[in-house]
């Protein structure tokens, strides 16, 4: 019940949202520029990929589709359908900064109700955004939310977050969206399943030898294929060797465990090669869903 609930007040969090589809939100002008982490997942690419649609029978729970059920009942949102894509943005081990953005369709009209009947909205306007501000029974704190434009609702777990993220709406100085750090975004981020991004901007580290100035991990779904990658750019060349020669010892490890046939076998698909002039190492594998569970379940017995 405690997780319907939870479930049922972030529903309510999408009360304003318009009914009607639009074209993608930019993320990362909502993105505060000194942040690090964003993070982005295609859910309607996932969801109606024939990957998915034959491994949800077997992933779900007995409960799943009557708690789904349920909250289209309550109000009017199909997380099945009317998801078009979630993504994160915050700082590293800075959970006060964490911002969710849900993109897709709704019915205002059913989560409106439901807004005005937990007790707790308000809403005010900041930056030129209206902000919706709850109490979180479920977590114990204070939410705030906007709109920025339709079928756009942006969610953070503080002020600061809220304050910060406004700013970069409202002033593309203050975002994310155009500074040097942000070209570590995949080009190609609007066709693919979900990718990520970790900016590093600590002037001291653990594995200060080995730091990266930023990293990337992207993920494509062709057919019933997957095609996953890691890029990492380390702050100088010869760090980028050391990250080269780290990853292909790692691959060469994983390679010969003889008690791990399935990790043996997982190793030998991924390629380890340099990029940009060797200022990039990347770690790619390529391979179907079906593979890739059967993978996962030997690696556990």
């Amino acid at each position: 019940m405690r997780a319907l609930l939870r479930g049922t007040t972030a529903a309510a969090l999408l009360a304003l949202l318009p009914s009607i589809g639009l074209a993608a939100f930019d993320l990362m002008r909502a993105v505060p520029a000194s942040y690090e982490v964003v993070a982005s997942l295609d859910t309607r690419q996932v969801i109606d990929s024939a990957p998915f649609k034959a491994n949800w029978p077997l992933m779900k729970k007995p409960e799943s589709d009557a708690q789904l059920a349920l909250l289209k009942s309550l109000t009017g949102v199909d997380l099945l359908t009317d998801i078009d894509r979630i993504s994160l943005f915050c700082r590293v081990n800075d959970d006060p900064s964490v911002g969710v953005v849900l993109e897709g369709r709704f019915d205002p009209a059913k989560l409106v109700t439901i807004v005005q009947a937990s007790g707790t909205h308000k809403s005010y306007d900041i930056s030129g955004s209206t902000i919706h501000e709850w109490y979180d029974k479920g977590e114990s704190r204070t939410k705030y939310a906007c709109f920025p434009e339709a079928g756009t609702l942006i969610i953070w777990n503080s002020e600061e977050a809220m304050k910060l993220s406004t700013a970069a709406l409202a002033t593309p100085e203050a975002a994310l969206k155009g500074k040097p750090e942000a070209t570590v975004t995949p080009a190609d981020a609007d066709k693919l399943a979900g990718w990520a991004i970790l900016i590093t901007r600590q002037q001291t580290c653990p594995g200060a030898k080995l730091r990266l100035s930023a990293a990337a991990v992207t993920l494509a779904l062709n057919g019933d294929q997957v095609d996953a990658r890691f890029l990492a750019t380390p702050e100088s060349p010869a760090v980028a060797a050391q990250w080269l020669d780290l990853a292909e010892g790692v691959k060469a490890i994983g390679q010969i465990q003889r008690d791990n046939p399935a990790l043996a076998e997982f190793a030998g698909r991924l390629t380890v090669e340099p990029l940009d002039n060797g200022k990039v190492v990347q770690v790619r594998t390529s391979m179907k869903v079906t593979e890739m569970v059967d993978l996962a379940k030997r690696m556990k017995q």
